[in-house]
């Protein structure tokens, strides 16, 4: 893990919430482009990354420093499956995922 990242997590973990902002901006667009990528729908790949951070937000204190950080962001964010179905088995449809990005669920 980048020592940076250990930082603040140490401080988030003491109390420090806003600092949470700074995992937000480093990690978010990669998240985000990732669940874009197998979720034809930008509202439904926005609304999974948030997803995303509230969990990742949630386990901050089980992260062990010697992990890649951005890997156990990543697993989350695959893992993620808030009834959507879509993550967990779509990552090998996506190219025909992308071809329909107008269609959101209702």
């Amino acid at each position: 893990m980048k020592h940076d990242d250990i930082h603040i997590i140490k401080e988030i973990l003491g109390g420090k919430s806003e600092q949470f902002e700074h995992i937000l901006n480093r990690y978010s667009g990669q998240v985000f482009n990732l669940i874009a990528h197998i979720v034809p729908c930008k509202e439904d790949a926005e609304e999974l990354t948030q997803d995303v951070f509230i969990k990742v937000f949630r386990l901050l204190s089980s992260f062990k420093e010697e992990s890649s950080f951005s890997k156990k962001i990543i697993a989350i964010a695959m893992k993620n499956d808030p009834g959507h179905g879509q993550l967990r088995s779509s990552a090998e449809k996506a190219p025909e995922r992308a071809r329909s990005r107008s269609v959101c669920r209702s």
